[in-house]
């Protein structure tokens, strides 16, 4: 069952980062950015994103350390850093991303601020794997994924017809 978990952990971060690579490149309606205020990093349905989130968020609380094996719990560790890793190599790409979008400076130095904010929790989350502290790890998880909902909230395009 936990490796069953990790798998779709995982998948569910490939899913996120190619549903955030597919729609970065999707042609944005202008009109929209105007609506939200907002940059179009994320032009994706609210409900798709939220239930991605849930899946995510699902995996890092509900993880149930006393029913797993020392290999069970070696793989899980492994798994969380390789996520990490993930999310760092991901993160690094704020700034170019950034430079693309029609930011204003401060919405820019905040959006930098966020990927810088998000590396260094992936690296924190990759050293929490690394070292096997179940409870911080999860805890590190969770306020990544606050940073993530954080950057979402203020940098993503709702689709049309749809309200924030």
């Amino acid at each position: 069952m936990p490796k069953m978990m990790i798998a779709t952990a995982l998948l569910l971060v490939a899913f996120l980062m190619q549903a955030c690579a597919a729609d970065m490149e999707a042609e944005v309606d202008r009109s929209e950015l105007k609506r939200t205020g907002s940059a179009d990093i994320h032009a994706v349905s609210d409900a798709r994103l939220r239930t991605v989130m849930r899946k995510i968020r699902s995996q890092a609380i509900d993880h149930d350390d006393a029913s797993r094996s020392e290999e069970e719990e070696a793989e899980y560790f492994s798994q969380a850093a390789k996520i990490a890793d993930s999310i760092e190599a991901s993160a690094q790409f704020f700034p170019k991303i950034g430079e693309r979008l029609t930011l204003t400076p401060q919405e820019l130095e905040t959006f930098t601020a966020l990927g810088d904010k998000l590396r260094g929790q992936a690296e924190e989350v990759r050293w929490l794997a690394i070292a096997g502290g179940a409870m911080s790890l999860r805890k590190k998880m969770n306020q990544t994924i606050e940073t993530c909902n954080s950057c979402h909230d203020l940098f993503r395009t709702m689709p049309k017809g749809a309200s924030k």
